[in-house]
């Protein structure tokens, strides 16, 4: 069964969608605020319970021995009233928490929609996402949690179907990155 109003939505629902369905979620809720997101937010991605889904989100971006490390989420805090910057952080093995993936944020235009939204820009910092402009848009479901569209550039310059995901929390306070010289701003 699908919420009718945004106050029954759940983090297990939102997992729960399929990508079609989450992706006409999106479109219609608001931005979060600018200010609203603070600390870490815990991470996860719809599935619509399709068990080839979930088998390909194990061994990838939940794989603790991938480069990137088992995906648990996203930081946020703010350097200024309009500009921001995060990070993700991971689970290697052994437990091993890692924060990296720097990314900008602010509030612009969405790819999706061409509405306001609250953007994560990777191409600000010097890493593998960046070279690939990857920019995630942020919208508020409920308190404490958020739907998410990734897009990257392609090569003609257009964007990519948009990925999903989630966050929810704050889940812990701003760390940082571990190594800020790995990731240093573009110039």
């Amino acid at each position: 069964m699908t919420p009718t109003s945004v106050s029954e939505w759940t983090r297990e629902k939102l997992v729960g969608l399929n990508h079609a369905d989450a992706l006409e979620l999106f479109k219609s809720l608001p931005s979060v605020a600018f200010d609203e997101l603070e600390g870490e937010y815990a991470g996860d991605i719809p599935d619509g319970g399709d068990e080839a889904v979930k088998r390909m989100l194990a061994q990838g971006i939940f794989n603790e021995e991938t480069p990137f490390g088992c995906w648990l989420g996203k930081a946020v805090t703010r350097t200024s009233e309009t500009a921001g910057e995060g990070y993700n952080y991971c689970r290697k093995a052994g437990r091993r928490i890692i924060r990296h993936l720097r990314y900008a944020t602010d509030m612009d235009n969405s790819y999706v929609d061409g509405t306001t939204v609250f953007t994560i820009r990777y191409a600000a910092f010097k890493n593998g996402s960046g070279e690939r402009d990857l920019v995630d848009e942020v919208r508020r479901v409920g308190d404490g949690l958020y739907l998410c569209v990734s897009t990257t550039r392609n090569d003609d310059g257009s964007r990519s179907a948009p990925g999903l995901f989630i966050l929810s929390g704050p889940s812990g306070p701003w760390v940082g990155v571990d190594d800020k010289g790995l990731e240093a701003p573009v110039d």
